[in-house]
């Protein structure tokens, strides 16, 4: 994830592979690694509230422990090729046998720590690479159109199936959705965001 502004012409995306949840409610242990600031910790606890609160398929559990599902780490992960900050990045998506990717990466570069300074920051990126984890694509993968970039991310070899229901272009202004390439500072999920969780899991 990179820190410029979203906007443009997206549909909701999601993986052709997505978390197992065996028919029922699958609970996912995340746990957050060490030497981070301490708001990071409340930030963790507001993104999996955003997921919680939907009553989902899928939930998470914040645990300490090495084991968590998804482990998230820290790396000085540096810049884009346009001289955006990246801020996050996944493991990937969720594997074959339909358990969620691995974890993500949060930068510790001073570019990242410059933006992800309060929990809400924080729990905007996080929430955003638990998306990845459970097989949800940029909403605007096919334009990076809210990094002020115009390149397709193609379907990456996963694919980027079109979420039955969402909409399908913005032609203006700022399109609010916690998946869209780069950031707009807002840590809530839309409407539109709530849909497509609840028609996926």
């Amino acid at each position: 994830m990179n820190g410029k502004l979203r906007q443009g012409k997206c549909k909701q995306r999601a993986n052709a592979v997505l978390v197992n949840t065996g028919g029922g409610v699958r609970t996912i242990t995340v746990s957050l690694g060490t030497g981070f600031p301490s708001y990071y910790s409340t930030g963790l606890d507001q993104a999996l509230a955003h997921y919680n609160n939907l009553n989902l398929n899928v939930r998470f559990q914040r645990v300490t422990t090495n084991n968590a599902e998804i482990k998230i780490t820290g790396k000085r992960l540096g810049m884009t090729i346009g001289g955006g900050c990246i801020l996050g990045q996944s493991a990937g998506f969720p594997t074959a046998n339909g358990n969620p990717a691995s974890g993500f990466v949060l930068s510790t570069t001073k570019c990242a720590l410059n933006y992800l300074s309060t929990a809400n920051k924080a729990d905007e990126v996080m929430a955003h690479e638990l998306g990845h984890c459970i097989g949800f694509r940029h909403t605007d993968y096919m334009n990076r159109i809210s990094c002020g970039s115009n390149s397709n991310e193609g379907d990456g070899g996963v694919g980027a199936i079109h979420i039955d229901g969402t909409i399908g272009t913005v032609t203006s202004g700022n399109y609010n959705s916690w998946m869209m390439a780069c950031v707009n500072g807002d840590n809530s999920f839309s409407g539109e965001d709530n849909f497509a969780l609840g028609v996926v899991y």
